[in-house]
């Protein structure tokens, strides 16, 4: 997710530095029912790139084996 424009200024902060923050979402994205849907399909496609292992019991935790 982008940050949106004007974080900035509205943060006054510089462009660079209002990339680097995180936004939660308190409601689905565009109003829609599958949003969340969408976005934790992606979520999980995400972890999944970076090597996580889905635990097989709980499909929202996630593990990371270092050797």
């Amino acid at each position: 997710m982008k940050t949106p424009d004007g974080l900035a200024e509205y943060l006054g902060l510089d462009n660079n530095l209002a990339k680097e923050y995180c936004l939660e979402l308190t409601k689905s994205m565009y109003g829609l029912k599958v949003s969340p849907k969408r976005w934790f399909f992606k979520f999980c496609k995400t972890m999944k790139r970076m090597r996580f292992i889905e635990y097989p019991l709980q499909p929202c935790l996630y593990m990371w084996k270092q050797d």
